[in-house]
């Protein structure tokens, strides 16, 4: 709905917060594709809507051979600078409409970002992302915020029918162009959630997933949790099985879907070394040993407090509802690591 607190991220769907810095580590995520990117970070609008603007352009360039020879021989992209006026290529209305949509990006939202955001609609009703602004811009309900959104989405179909070459799945993130329909069923599905269709939400978020390899968005994680939070402990664990990625979110919940299974196991407790090894300050913050800020980080730096602080912010409630989770913690946080003089027992005599 319409908030005023988005000047810095406003219109890209839902990342949630301190869910965008950091990079995924060794191992795969699904069979034989890239391990997915971190969420991307806060970056400021005017200067994601460059970027976004820039690659839509050479992609559009690319399809119809406008590309300069040197970019094509090294596989470069060139930022090409767009100051208005026509397109460097044979642009449709949705291009057209998308520009404007870069635009409504670069101002301090409301009612210019509005403006804006019905120009594109008016030049072309399939553009998506329109929709997701009047849904964080205009939408004064949770109903009136969905309505908006499942037009956008209906918009994203069309608007994936127009492409020139039919996006093969997994590729979703990769190409610009397919991105606005991926940003609004992302924020369709946390609309979903917050709203109470839990079946909904995690339907959405389970076909992001598999439409984007790189999953920029961080769907994996607020899937992780959903399921989780439904009890479906079984699914989580499928889907943690299908990567081993170094960030605090995947170790410590992996720890926690272990504990959740087995209880005080040895896998549960490997774990749990893994995760500390990584990052060690998660623990105080789950266990209330340092307080959490008022609102989870916008960033964070991987292996350091503001990572923790993400962590918990997000998942110490999962946590605090596993019954003998933090007390398991707590008991293993205080064990002096093995190999340590305190953990050696020496022998008699």
């Amino acid at each position: 709905m319409a908030r005023k607190d988005r000047k810095h991220r406003r219109h890209r769907g839902p990342t949630a917060p301190g869910r965008r810095v950091g990079k995924g580590g060794a191992g795969g995520w699904g069979h034989d594709i890239p391990v997915p990117e971190a969420p991307e970070p806060a970056i400021p609008g005017h200067v994601f809507g460059h970027m976004e603007r820039s690659l839509w352009i050479w992609q559009r360039m690319g399809e119809q051979g406008l590309l300069p020879a040197e970019d094509l021989a090294t596989g470069s992209l060139r930022m090409h600078e767009y100051q208005g006026g026509p397109l460097p290529f044979d642009a449709k209305p949705l291009d057209m409409a998308q520009m404007l949509i870069y635009d409504a990006w670069e101002t301090e939202g409301g009612l210019p970002a509005v403006r804006l955001a019905e120009r594109a609609l008016a030049l072309c009703p399939d553009c998506a992302d329109a929709y997701l602004i009047f849904a964080e811009e205009v939408a004064a309900t949770q109903a009136e915020a969905r309505r908006y959104l499942e037009k956008g989405l209906a918009a994203g179909e069309r608007a994936l029918k127009q492409e020139p070459v039919e996006i093969p799945v997994g590729d979703y993130e990769s190409v610009v162009t397919t991105r606005p329909y991926v940003r609004v069923r992302a924020a369709l599905a946390h609309l979903l959630w917050n709203a109470g269709d839990r079946e909904g939400a995690i339907a959405h978020a389970h076909e992001i997933i598999r439409l984007s390899d790189l999953d920029k968005l961080g769907m994996r994680y607020s899937l992780l949790s959903w399921l989780l939070e439904e009890g479906r402990d079984g699914e989580a664990e499928e889907l943690v099985k299908r990567g081993q990625e170094e960030s605090a979110m995947w170790m410590y919940s992996q720890t926690l879907i272990a504990f959740r299974r087995e209880g005080k196991s040895e896998q549960a407790r490997s774990l749990l070394a893994r995760a500390r090894a990584f990052n060690p300050y998660v623990p105080d913050y789950l266990l209330g040993n340092q307080p959490l800020p008022p609102f989870a980080p916008e960033t964070f730096e991987p292996r350091a407090p503001s990572e923790a602080e993400s962590y918990a912010f997000e998942w110490r409630p999962l946590w605090c509802t596993t019954p003998g989770a933090l007390e398991w913690l707590k008991d293993e946080i205080s064990k002096p690591p093995k190999g340590s003089p305190d953990h050696l027992t020496l022998p008699e005599g």
